[in-house]
């Protein structure tokens, strides 16, 4: 049986969170250094209830996964609510963050070695078929362009129907996730300008064609 009050929170938190996160620019680049980063494998919607319950999350998964993984959910968490569907009924699940939990010790998140650049740097271009591979930088970027087309193409909405402008920011947001989850980001911030010239459908596609797109690459 689904609670309905905390099921109604849920989605007017996720709704309040996304109108924040799409029109002010610190809680966008809140959200694209962190919770894209960390939560790459959650889909968009997912991160962002994260990000809004937990922002001080580093690592969250199910009950179930906790324990298969020998750790235990500490006694009084309630954990993280996330929006399910299933057959058109919307639902509840929870996840929880490794702080929330105890037991068996587990390797640490993985992280990116300078001494494998050129491993990971051919592994890309192997994996996306890419011409240009000088460095680990290109790999990415020409990577993320030839996805982010790709992405758009099967939604049907390249060419005439896709603005110049929600490529862009797709690319150059998905650039950024990656380049900072690996740690070769360096000072160049996630790109904000012209999201607001964005309709309801593009910030959608936005969204999850950055987590998509970046999910890919990582």
């Amino acid at each position: 049986m689904v609670n309905q009050k905390k099921l109604e929170s849920t989605q007017k938190l996720l709704a309040e969170t996304k109108e924040a996160v799409f029109s002010k620019r610190e809680r966008w680049n809140d959200y694209i250094l962190n919770a894209a980063v960390k939560f790459y494998k959650y889909n968009f919607e997912d991160q962002l209830l994260i990000h809004a319950q937990r922002p001080d999350a580093t690592a969250c998964a199910e009950y179930s996964m906790w324990n298969s993984l020998g750790r235990y959910v500490r006694r009084g968490n309630s954990g993280v609510s996330l929006l399910t569907n299933v057959d058109g009924r919307p639902g509840l699940r929870y996840v929880f963050d490794i702080s929330d939990t105890g037991g068996k010790e587990i390797p640490p998140i993985w992280s990116y070695r300078g001494d494998l650049h050129n491993i990971v740097r051919d592994s890309i271009c192997r994996s996306f078929r890419l011409d240009e591979c000088d460095s680990v930088n290109r790999a990415i970027k020409n990577a993320v362009q030839k996805a982010t087309f790709t992405w758009l193409s099967n939604h049907n909405y390249i060419d005439e129907h896709a603005p110049e402008l929600l490529n862009n920011l797709i690319v150059q947001n998905s650039i950024i996730v990656v380049l900072e989850r690996i740690g070769l980001r360096g000072k160049l911030p996630p790109a904000f300008n012209g999201i607001e010239m964005l309709d309801y459908d593009e910030l959608a596609l936005l969204g999850n064609g950055i987590n998509r797109i970046s999910g890919l690459i990582l």
